[in-house]
């Protein structure tokens, strides 16, 4: 970033940003032996924690042919204790694959298996959360930054549009007020170019909303997936940036759960840590790290906070035909708790330990996992 000067002002923001900063920790990183065995690190600790189908919502957006390898080296192997739903990085393969970019989408999803299953594709809207880079608006944040768009506004439609006519469902990444706003003018513009019903076109994060966007969002058939971590962990060092009611409402479950969308939760991992159980705990609770309840009009019942890691999650995902639930048809993949979340008291429920999981009739005892 530069000043008005035109002189660099030692700010690193945005993607290029990041991209230039991480190219070579994420070299090193993406090397197929140490990306396979963080990959197994990695589920083996989801798996500790009751998890047994994950997902990937940015497939290929660091180095598509090592990811692609290391994907299906991992899951596609029959002693896999995990199922991995993936969803593409758009923008990242239409770079490189140009006007071939939906075709090799359509491609990757001829390839699924019952363990590696790809579906849908993900864009970006605003910028991070966690770096108070998300667009903010009415008002801005109190010491005068703007926030960044990774998509401009106004190419939003246009970028998407050949995706949403080929039919796939689409996942925006979109944190701040702003950045949920012009996220939901552009699936407004989709709808009336070419009117869908049941594109589960998903708000990724959902940050900072008010409830007259999520009420639009619901008339316009749209789904969220929220961090709750954005509150737990964020809430009281982002008040002084945004105002305390901003920063205490952030993720606003229960605004989302009245308005009949479709809610599920997530980690972003590694934001926070893939933890199913301390989710609904602060889902329920509304804890910030000070112990306080914040917002606690957003509260929501153990019953939808399960809903939200479990079917409604696999909803989001495209899956829920699959995984979910347990019901005949479906893989019966389950994990085992030793106490019952509706039976404990919820401030109690992140303490409930996970005994293990089961994955295509195998068992797996959380006690002999090792990550």
């Amino acid at each position: 970033m530069a000043d008005a000067d035109g002189e660099p002002n030692g700010q690193f923001l945005g993607t290029t940003a990041a991209q230039l900063v991480l190219a070579e920790p994420l070299t090193q990183l993406f090397a197929p032996e140490v990306a396979l065995k963080n990959v197994n690190f990695l589920m083996d600790l989801s798996r500790q924690n009751g998890i047994t189908t994950t997902s990937e919502l940015a497939f290929g957006a660091i180095n598509l042919p090592v990811e692609q390898k290391v994907f299906e080296a991992y899951f596609n192997d029959p002693a896999s204790p995990m199922r991995c739903v993936v969803v593409a990085d758009a923008t990242t393969i239409t770079a490189e694959k140009g006007e071939g970019a939906i075709a090799f989408v359509q491609g990757l999803a001829r390839r699924n298996t019952d363990k590696l299953m790809f579906n849908g594709v993900k864009f970006f809207s605003d910028d991070s959360f966690l770096s108070l880079g998300m667009v903010m608006e009415n008002p801005g944040y109190t010491d005068g930054r703007k926030g960044i768009f990774i998509l401009p506004p106004d190419k939003m439609v246009e970028t998407w549009m050949p995706w949403w006519k080929a039919g796939f469902q689409i996942h925006v990444h979109t944190n701040g007020n702003g950045g949920n706003e012009a996220t939901l003018r552009a699936l407004e513009g989709l709808m009336r170019a070419q009117p869908r019903f049941g594109h589960r076109f998903t708000f990724t994060h959902y940050g900072m909303s008010t409830p007259e966007q999520t009420t639009r969002i619901a008339a316009l058939g749209g789904i969220t997936s929220v961090n709750p971590y954005y509150l737990h962990s964020r809430a009281e060092f982002n008040a002084p940036y945004v105002g305390v009611d901003r920063a205490y409402s952030a993720a606003r479950l229960k605004t989302l759960v009245d308005a009949g969308v479709p809610t599920s939760l997530h980690t972003d991992t590694p934001v926070a840590p893939p933890f199913p159980l301390e989710e609904m705990w602060i889902a329920v609770n509304r804890f910030g790290l000070s112990g306080k309840v914040l917002a606690p009009e957003e509260r929501i019942s153990v019953h939808q906070a399960l809903r939200m890691v479990t079917i409604d999650a696999a909803y989001t995902l495209g899956v829920e035909d699959k995984v979910g639930s347990i019901a005949a048809g479906k893989f019966a993949d389950f994990a085992v708790l030793e106490n019952d979340p509706y039976a404990v008291p919820k401030e109690n429920i992140r303490d409930i330990k996970v005994w293990g999981t089961v994955v295509s009739g195998v068992v797996f005892p959380a006690s002999e996992i090792r990550p």
